[in-house]
């Protein structure tokens, strides 16, 4: 019995479309590092940076998993809000810097968030370091010239590897070999049962591979060094045809968009951005009972992650970001899917939506 299921963790076999035989690389540059997560990338630059400074100023809308690498470094956290656009407040985020901080920020959904100008501004005024997370928009051209002196791309968000994350730098990075590749391992093995699964319908098989990604989680959340990317990984990074994916991901986001304008001009969902094919990792909507529609397409097979549940530290302290937090679908439009499965989502949103 094949399972069909939209979103969630990519399965062992998600690749093979886009397995090409060229072993070039995208991302190869002589200032990049590998590491088995953004995460990690986050870990070494903390740690890059202090004691020369212990405070970091991070978007209120974020994760646990952005501010877990600061914290346990022992820097102190602050949150700047975000305008209604998803811009950055700079009155409130200029309130707040100190000299010589770290600050982090992020293109939501390949929306700009400050201009370069202001950006060169601040890191003039307050020798801030600066650092751009480019997750949301990974697989989209880097504009030159770069102003940050780190950027962080969580790249096993966008394809099916155990581990991967990479951190541009100026400077020479330290990176540590994990103890017999636990993480990359356990995924591994995890996709690989995942795969098996939607085959076979073997609910064990479904328990064991959630179990598994529970356990490499575990660790990442747990350890405060930053571990290099598998070898494999690497490997695998290099013979994926990432132009097929960014197109067929904006493919299903333009399916997404023209068939979701009714529900938003009838006001009963928003769009964040009119420019979704922008950034590809999720097709994004606010909705009214976010964890009851949430909740329905579950039942149908359609899995979409909370990606910001706001920190608790950074809660109350922007109301767009506690808004978002709150209403945000990230609807499933990757590659492993095409115009059948995006046709699915948008009639089942309907449905329950127009009950």
């Amino acid at each position: 019995m094949v399972i069909k299921e939209i979103g969630s963790e990519f399965d062992w076999q998600s690749n093979e479309p886009f397995q090409t035989e060229r072993q070039t690389n995208r991302f190869d540059c002589e200032n990049i590092f590998y590491f088995r997560s953004g995460r990690d990338a986050l870990k070494a630059i903390a740690r890059a940076c202090t004691p020369k400074t212990t405070t970091v100023l991070l978007p209120a809308l974020s994760c646990e998993s952005m501010v877990s690498p600061f914290l346990m470094n022992g820097y102190d956290v602050l949150f700047y809000k975000l305008n209604p656009d998803y811009t950055i407040d700079q009155k409130d985020l200029e309130s707040k810097m100190q000299k010589g901080c770290l600050f982090l920020y992020m293109a939501y959904f390949g929306i700009e968030p400050i201009n370069s100008q202001t950006l060169k501004a601040i890191k003039e005024r307050f020798s801030a370091v600066l650092i751009e997370d480019r997750t949301q928009n990974a697989l989209h051209e880097i504009q030159q010239p770069v102003v940050a002196d780190f950027i962080v791309i969580s790249v096993r968000k966008w394809l099916a590897i155990p581990d991967g994350g990479f951190l541009v730098s100026q400077e020479p990075i330290e990176i540590g070999a994990e103890k017999e590749g636990f993480f990359a391992a356990t995924r591994e093995r995890a996709m690989k049962l995942k795969s098996e699964y939607l085959k076979k319908g073997d609910q064990n098989k479904k328990e064991q591979f959630r179990s598994l990604l529970n356990q490499a989680n575990d660790v990442l959340d747990q350890s405060e060094k930053a571990f290099a990317m598998a070898a494999d990984s690497r490997s695998k990074i290099r013979a994926i045809d990432f132009e097929r994916i960014l197109k067929d991901r904006q493919n299903n986001v333009h399916i997404l968009k023209q068939g979701l304008y009714a529900l938003a001009y009838q006001g009963k969902i928003s769009f964040i951005t009119n420019q979704p094919e922008l950034s590809t990792l999720y097709f994004p909507i606010l909705v009214n009972n976010r964890d009851f529609v949430q909740g329905e397409l579950a039942k149908a097979g359609i899995y979409c992650p909370v990606i910001w549940p706001v920190p608790k530290l950074a809660k109350g302290i922007c109301s767009v970001a506690d808004m978002t937090a709150d209403n945000m679908l990230a609807l499933p439009c990757d590659q492993r899917y095409g115009e059948s499965e995006m046709k699915f989502i948008i009639e089942k949103l309907n449905e329950i939506i127009n009950v």
